[in-house]
């Protein structure tokens, strides 16, 4: 019985042997889990509203904004816009940005006085022309830089301005041979308030989409208005009247981004999106250019006069201007007032008349 049960182990060793030879030897590889790819980090997106309503050529130049990020982030920033006027009234848009609401709002100093009026200053320098960075010149004297400084304790971090056009100039139903505007109502944003009431005007503060309404039923006089958007707001079928001697100042539209969406960008991609925003404004720039030339081509094609003034109201028109808003928005904050007017001062004086 001992031998039998022996001589069964020992096949049966054999056996498991022979078995385990015979896996080792199996030409059959084992499978191996593929790796696990890792997944593309989406991309961060800067949702951004809009003080101009769809139909001005400010919405173009959102887009090329958008574009020039993405290309130089390789897509790791996309900004994306989510509307205008007809989703927060331009006036009331600061606040939703600061808050966290919009990630950026893309407007100007004009349309949040309530919040500070040190932002005027964007639109009180001059921009170039016929040629020039005007967003360069304005990094050069300081004034994007003040204006950071100005901005950052209100929880946004303000990028710059990208210029465009030629500032403001004026558009009337009736015709003034001089300077002397008395008893006009005009649209125009604050910043250009001292300076109209010098020459006997009053002004209302309107959003663009509410100006063609308040001219068609005599509550507004005339326009005094920056960027191209005359012919666009149907402004030629009731002004009769442009002033090529009356363009003052400057500006365009700039970046306001909140600040907790500014610090969840890395320093490189900080770097890529102030980098876009001297780069669209360098688009703008040129854009204007050609805006500002086709608008006035098309508004004397629709039989809008031009009329010029003598070279001394012309000269007295551009001196009141500048001076007459830094004393009265800027220079009264003592701690970033008189470095915002020199910076101001500084682009005038390179720009000139």
């Amino acid at each position: 019985m001992r031998n039998i049960r022996n001589t069964f182990l020992i096949s049966a060793a054999v056996l498991v042997a022979a078995f385990t030879i015979a896996c080792a030897e199996d030409p059959t590889p084992t499978p191996t889990a593929a790796p696990t790819p890792t997944p593309t980090p989406e991309p961060f997106t800067i949702e951004v509203i809009s003080a101009f309503p769809a139909s001005l050529d400010t919405a173009d130049t959102l887009a090329e904004f958008g574009r020039i990020v993405s290309d130089l982030t390789e897509g790791s920033v996309q900004v994306v816009s989510v509307g205008g006027p007809e989703v927060v009234h331009p006036f009331e848009q600061f606040v939703p940005v600061r808050e966290g609401v919009f990630d950026a709002g893309f407007s100007v100093g004009a349309y949040h006085t309530d919040i500070t009026l040190l932002g005027l200053a964007d639109l009180l320098a001059a921009n170039h022309k016929d040629a020039g960075d005007s967003f360069a010149l304005r990094e050069q004297c300081g004034l994007t830089q003040a204006l950071a400084e100005v901005y950052r304790p209100l929880g946004v971090e303000y990028l710059g301005t990208m210029t465009g056009g030629y500032g403001a100039r004026l558009l009337t139903a009736d015709r003034y041979d001089s300077t002397d505007l008395g008893g006009m109502t005009l649209r125009a944003v604050d910043v250009y308030r001292p300076h109209l009431l010098t020459h006997g005007a009053t002004t209302v503060n309107m959003p663009f989409e509410e100006i063609y309404v308040a001219l068609q039923n005599g509550v507004l006089d005339g326009v005094f208005w920056g960027a191209p958007g005359a012919v666009t707001g149907g402004w030629h079928e009731i002004v009769r009247y442009q002033y090529p001697d009356s363009f003052v100042g400057g500006g365009g539209p700039s970046l306001y981004v909140n600040a907790g969406t500014w610090a969840a960008l890395s320093p490189d991609e900080q770097q890529a999106v102030r980098e876009a925003v001297a780069a669209t404004s360098t688009y703008y720039e040129e854009a204007n250019r050609e805006l500002e030339r086709a608008e006035r081509e098309a508004l004397l094609a629709a039989g809008v006069e031009e009329i010029e003034w003598s070279a001394e109201d012309a000269a007295r028109w551009q001196t009141v201007f500048a001076e007459s808003a830094l004393t009265f928005f800027i220079l009264p904050d003592a701690t970033h007032g008189p470095g915002i007017a020199d910076a101001v001062r500084c682009v005038n004086a390179e720009v000139g008349p």
